[in-house]
This record gives C-alpha cells, structure tokens and sequence, in this order.
C-alpha cells in the first residue's frame, strides 16, 4: 500500500505542499490485485484523514476491473474526491 500525503485547503485538494494554512490527510492506494480496507470500506484507493486503521487485503473477486482501473486512475493522475 502506498501512502502519499494530500494537502487539503478549504474545498481544494493537492498533492504539492501549499502556502498558508493546510489540514493534511493522506491517499492511500492498494497494490495491484489488493484493495485498502477499515473493516468498512472497501477501495482500490481512498483519500483519508489518517492512515490508522487501515490496511491492504485481497481486492474482492466481483468488481476487479473496476478497481484497477480506479487504482490506476489514482497513480497516474492528481485525482482528488471531495472530503
């Protein structure tokens, strides 16, 4: 599991340490095949307020196409939800 520290302002996002105030949260992002998980929820990859908790299981057998190409999405890009 790779574990990338997300810089988050007001609304906005971003992967690069901005000026001013920031809250920082973390994106956590499963390896090839395995997804993160609390118990709870299931993710190819997820923005989080903290990494405590979670960790890396199998990706379910049903949607793997879907979460790889999620998890990719993730790793390629600066893609960021809404917290």
């Amino acid at each position: 599991m790779e574990i990338h520290n997300l810089y988050r302002q007001g609304n906005r996002f971003t992967l690069q340490e901005p000026e001013g105030d920031y809250v920082l949260w973390y994106r956590l992002i499963a390896a090839e095949g395995m997804a993160v998980t609390d118990g709870d929820t299931v993710a190819p990859a997820i923005d989080v307020e903290s990494p405590e908790g979670w960790s890396e299981i199998p990706a379910p057998q049903e949607p793997v196409e879907e979460l790889e190409e999620l998890r990719e999405y993730y790793t390629r890009t600066q893609a960021v939800l809404p917290g």
